[in-house]
């Protein structure tokens, strides 16, 4: 049996079955984003059951939207505002089934583990430039200059260090309250965040 028609804020409709099992890993969650790069892992041995994961219902219809509403928008900005550009997301992190999210020793409120978030770098020449694009990007959603992307749709968005930065962002679910919430994580340990308040100055905290 089918879904329900799911509905993004884009028109798009998507109709799933309850488990898709037989959808290639190569399929299309949107526009320019595949199925294979949001269930990719360095843990080879969950490859195939982040994909069963992906395809349960719910979660299907949260990456699809994930996908569709947040980061076609951010390419598009990224690209000047030109769907079609090259620039592209490079995620990092996506999908975890639970034994994934364990071994990678993730959060277990983790919104990965729920479909609802994803890690992405941008492409840079070095680590010092890496930092200097997300940096703008980040404050550039946080100002709502993003457009198409509805930061009331947005859980939180965090730009990360750990060895190397990256942005993570999630979108609002039913499955819990979500309020928005723009933080900072600085390379300490253990981890700490810090809300983000829209100040440069707030960047030259210590380990970042």
């Amino acid at each position: 049996m089918k879904s329900p028609a799911y509905n993004t804020k884009h028109g798009k409709t998507h109709s799933v079955c309850k488990v898709k099992s037989n959808v290639k890993i190569e399929e299309k969650l949107s526009e320019h984003f595949s199925l294979s790069e949001l269930v990719n892992t360095s843990y080879t041995e969950h490859l195939e059951e982040n994909r069963q994961y992906a395809m349960e219902e719910d979660n299907y219809l949260k990456l699809t939207q994930l996908c569709t509403d947040i980061l076609e928008p951010i390419r598009t900005y990224i690209n000047g505002g030109n769907s079609a550009g090259k620039k592209s997301i490079i995620i990092t992190s996506g999908v975890r089934c639970l034994p994934l999210n364990i071994k990678v020793k993730g959060s277990s409120t983790s919104q990965h583990m729920f479909c609802e978030a994803v890690d992405f770098v941008l492409s840079a020449k070095d680590m010092s430039e890496q930092r200097d694009k997300l940096v703008s990007l980040f404050k550039d959603i946080y100002n709502n200059k993003v457009s198409g992307l509805d930061n009331n749709i947005i859980s939180q968005c965090i730009l990360e260090k750990h060895r190397s930065y990256w942005i993570h962002i999630g979108i609002k679910s039913n499955r819990k309250s979500f309020d928005t919430e723009f933080s900072i994580s600085p390379n300490t340990s253990p981890r700490k965040y810090i809300k983000f308040n829209g100040e440069d100055k707030e960047f030259n905290i210590k380990n970042f």
